[in-house]
């Protein structure tokens, strides 16, 4: 995420916060004027139900506000320490993980595969073994995908996988650059596509 982006992000989150504050604060001065007045009203007529329900009709606010305050703070923490861990921006994040999860694949999944493709192009770099063959079949040059960040890498090798004339070389080269076999490998590839795509 670019600097002026997290800034907008934090001042917007800065003024989300102060109109909550605001908010939780005419809560807090509602409250103690609920209460002052039903103290008067069961003093003066014995009528002070109703307005302990309101007091605890507000205070069930007040909390349930709090509440979606402390878990807005602990998705966005959750989601900028997932993001950076993989190398991408947290807007990057978001997208690939509501692609992927729309083809039915766990964010798990795709970080595993960025890890395994990280260290096969690290392998790949020398010109030999088993991951640079894999890169070469696919028609993929791993000094090419290193300028590319991590679901940028991960969508050329789907791209290369689905156009391969010979499918099933292409999913036995991608197995060795993703680090995965079978039903997994072909989810997290529909699922990159759908990234592609989107």
């Amino acid at each position: 995420m670019s600097e002026t982006a997290t800034l907008e992000l934090l001042i917007q989150i800065r003024d989300e916060l102060a109109g909550l504050n605001r908010t939780r604060a005419g809560l807090q001065g509602a409250k103690k004027d609920a209460e002052g007045l039903g103290t008067i009203l069961r003093q003066g007529f014995g009528i002070g139900t109703g307005m302990e329900i309101a007091r605890r009709g507000i205070d069930l606010l007040r909390n349930s506000i709090s509440s979606t305050i402390g878990a807005a703070f602990r998705l966005a923490d959750e989601i900028n320490d997932q993001s950076r861990a993989l190398t991408m921006t947290g807007e990057a994040y978001q997208v690939v993980k509501r692609e992927l999860a729309a083809a039915g694949v766990e964010m798990g999944r795709f970080s595993m595969g960025v890890a395994e493709q990280t260290r096969s192009l690290a392998e790949a770099r020398t010109g030999a073994g088993a991951a640079a063959e894999a890169y070469k079949a696919l028609g993929l040059q791993a000094s090419q995908l290193e300028q590319l960040t991590p679901e940028q890498r991960m969508i050329a090798v789907a791209r290369a996988v689905l156009g391969a004339t010979d499918k099933t070389k292409a999913f036995q080269a991608a197995s060795a650059i993703l680090g995965s076999r079978g039903g997994s490998l072909a989810q997290l590839l529909n699922g990159l596509r759908n990234l592609a795509e989107n």
